[in-house]
């Protein structure tokens, strides 16, 4: 009996061992375990930013671009306005010619190729 005493006290220190190693790896994979959970939040919250940092270029994009599509009609506008300032300075010296030389623009001997008449 004192052998089974003795077998089974050796058999209850080394389990109580068994448990001690298996409190020690779980106090070991716990604190792991919220290193990655910290790591995790830490990850998500860069995602989140990242994720706001590119809807904010998204919509500096768009205002870029509306601006752009502004200053592009308002280019076409311009030129339109420089166009038309030229065609009136023409006819206005159309008008001169005939005014001053008494020669009608439609005129055979009228030739806008040469310098006056």
């Amino acid at each position: 009996m004192t052998d089974q005493v003795t077998k089974l006290t050796g058999e209850l220190a080394a389990s109580e061992t068994d448990i001690d190693e298996l409190k020690s790896r779980c106090g070991d994979l716990e604190k792991k375990e919220e290193a990655h959970f910290a790591e995790m939040s830490a990850l998500e919250r860069k995602m989140l930013d990242i994720a706001q940092e590119r809807d904010d270029t998204i919509i500096e994009k768009d205002e870029v671009v509306a601006q752009r599509n502004k200053v592009e009609q308002e280019l076409i506008n311009l030129k339109d306005y420089i166009l038309s300032i030229y065609e009136e300075g023409f006819n206005q010296a159309l008008d001169q010619v005939v005014l001053l030389y008494g020669v009608s623009a439609n005129d055979n001997g009228f030739d806008i190729g040469k310098d006056v008449f």
